[in-house]
């Protein structure tokens, strides 16, 4: 899991629990990382055992608090680790995602170790488009809720369908994402 959704469950934790609360879910899930790099990968088990940590701490679903985080990272979180980036990023959610995509590709070009997390396309009939979530996480709540924090930085709610899911023993997650 890339560092900025650490980071992210970190900063959602402080913000919405207090520092207290942290330090609770940090001695629950015996964490020695003293900070998170946004740029670093880290295991996604390291992301779920801090997000089922939180979920103790607070009450909340482990969901609830995946599509949290995942609006957080998006609409927080990156946009202050990234500011240059969120900069370019266009005008809409649909060019969000694909410059994302773009970025990323150029990363796995020049980085052996880079992953590629997602992969877009435009539906044939328009008005969306469609992600394939490579990552098999089965964080697909946390994901839906990055798309939700898109939405939130342009102003729009945006619609999400569920076409596939690793959860239900599909080999990968795909969404539909429609445009208002």
């Amino acid at each position: 899991m890339k560092g900025v959704v650490v980071k992210g469950v970190q900063e959602l934790v402080q913000a919405k629990f207090g520092t207290d609360a942290w330090e609770r879910i940090k001695r629950l899930t015996d964490l020695k990382e003293p900070f998170f790099a946004v740029g670093e990968d880290y295991p996604d088990q390291l992301t779920m055992a801090l997000v089922q940590g939180a979920s103790q701490i607070s009450g909340q679903s482990t969901d609830d608090l995946l599509l949290e985080i995942g609006r957080f990272c998006v609409s927080k979180t990156g946009r202050k680790a990234y500011p240059s980036f969120y900069s370019l990023v266009g005008d809409s959610p649909r060019d969000f995602f694909f410059h994302i995509e773009r970025a990323q590709n150029f990363e796995a070009q020049n980085n052996p170790r880079a992953k590629r997390w997602f992969r877009c396309e435009d539906t044939p009939e328009g008005g969306g488009f469609v992600i394939h979530d490579l990552s098999r996480t089965g964080l697909c709540a946390g994901f839906r809720g990055m798309i939700s924090g898109v939405g939130l930085l342009f102003n729009v709610e945006l619609a999400v369908k569920d076409r596939a899911c690793v959860l239900r023993g599909d080999p990968e997650c795909i969404l539909e994402v429609r445009l208002p």
